[in-house]
């Protein structure tokens, strides 16, 4: 364990649950989009069974518009999947950037970020950077990029913090693509890629959540030991992560299947248009999943991680949304529905000023060998020098006895 007078803040990333919200699709091609990555057939057939279920409540769920968007594109079925895919080219060719698209309508922080603290001092939405994710747009706070240098803390506790007050803008949520609300986080390196699908932790609405964090680093042992901890070169990255080649490694994989790339990968291949992502991207990806023999990641050498503990508090209290409904002239009940559905608070904070160190070590290195070695050699150097030395004494005193009778029987004669 070691003690440190300053730490250096980890990078977290937000991600809204929602793909894109309502006010950016909306009579915009972004409806395709959407109906080709979730189908509303395939979202009819696997809730028939709880819709005829739960009775006449839900019986017009077909009204809500964030469930079944209107379609500016409408046309009749096509069963045979070949046909389909090519009528919906019609709708997109190799100009349309996926990429550029989600950027464009993905939330955006300014209109998720209500109130932002870092050490009791304000922050905003300047203090974010965009980022392209398998979730879809975020946003990391404290990136280490050069616009954005590393911000340090200096003691533990919520008030050496980031607080956050997030609205998750669930009025605008649209599609069917998942079915959460809220926010996925993710406390990483900022040499590490935000892997949020399968490394983040949820926060909902309606909750205020208190993120504690700790640090560790790990220090591996390279070959010949069983670990074969190894710092490949990193391509474009700062320093080489077992989670960054992976994802380079996936990316090349989707890329020889496919003969694209998901939207959320850099590279030279043109960008996955919306059916390919559907028909062979989404494939690929349970292919490489269930086989683990594509990659080649060793464990790198050194690694830092954060471990989390979060807690959690409701929030609004009803004295809080109570006087808020009486300022702004609304319905109390309308007001607290409206603050729980929507908003929701995140403090991330260092528990303790330290920092675990988790080091392998040899439990028979060389030094050791060559020292037994050592010590048996001179264990059995000493035991030949006290057995010559004994068989010489024994030597001596078989002649003394010898030559010692004979002058006696001389002297007797």
């Amino acid at each position: 364990m070691i003690y440190q007078d300053e730490i250096v803040f980890p990078a977290v990333t937000l991600c809204n649950f929602n793909f894109f919200p309502h006010y950016l699709i909306n009579g915009t091609i972004g409806e395709k989009v959407i109906s080709i990555l979730a189908p509303l057939e395939s979202f009819n057939q696997t809730h028939q069974e709880l819709v005829s279920q739960q009775g006449p409540y839900i019986a017009n769920i077909r009204d809500y518009r964030s469930v079944l968007p209107k379609n500016k594109w409408k046309r009749k079925k096509i069963a045979n999947k070949d046909e389909k895919s090519k009528q919906e080219e019609i709708y997109f060719d190799r100009n349309f950037d996926f990429s550029e698209f989600v950027k464009k309508h993905g939330h955006k922080i300014g209109h998720m970020i209500k109130k932002c603290h870092w050490k009791a001092q304000k922050c905003g939405p300047e203090n974010f950077t965009s980022v392209l994710t398998d979730f879809g747009l975020c946003y990391t706070f404290n990136p280490g990029t050069p616009e954005h240098p590393l911000l340090k803390v200096h003691r533990a506790g919520v008030d050496f913090g980031l607080r956050l007050q997030l609205n998750v803008q669930q009025d605008q949520y649209y599609g069917i693509l998942r079915d959460s609300s809220g926010f996925k986080v993710m406390i990483h390196d900022q040499n590490e890629p935000p892997l949020i699908n399968e490394l983040g932790f949820a926060i909902h609405p309606g909750m205020h959540t208190f993120c504690s964090i700790r640090k560790t680093k790990v220090l591996n042992l390279p070959l010949p030991w069983e670990t074969a901890c190894e710092d490949k070169k990193p391509d474009g990255s700062k320093k080489y992560t077992k989670s960054a080649c992976l994802m380079k490694c996936r990316a090349e994989f989707i890329i020889s299947i496919c003969k694209c790339r998901s939207f959320q990968h850099a590279g030279q291949a043109p960008v996955c248009l919306p059916h390919e992502i559907r028909d062979c991207v989404r494939p690929a990806i349970a292919t490489f999943m269930n086989e683990s023999d594509h990659c080649e990641c060793p464990v790198p050498c050194e690694k830092i991680r954060y471990q989390t503990q979060l807690s959690y508090a409701q929030m609004p209290a009803k004295h809080y949304s109570e006087a808020l409904a009486k300022l702004k002239h609304i319905d109390e009940e309308r007001m607290r529905h409206f603050l729980r559905d929507n908003l929701l608070e995140l403090d991330l904070y260092f528990e303790e000023m330290t920092t675990q160190v988790i080091q392998q070590v040899p439990a028979y290195d060389e030094e050791s060998l060559f020292g037994d070695i050592g010590g048996q050699v001179g264990l059995f150097l000493g035991a030949s020098m006290l057995t010559i030395l004994e068989i010489v004494d024994l030597l001596g005193r078989v002649l003394i006895i010898k030559f010692g009778s004979r002058r006696i029987k001389d002297h007797l004669v």
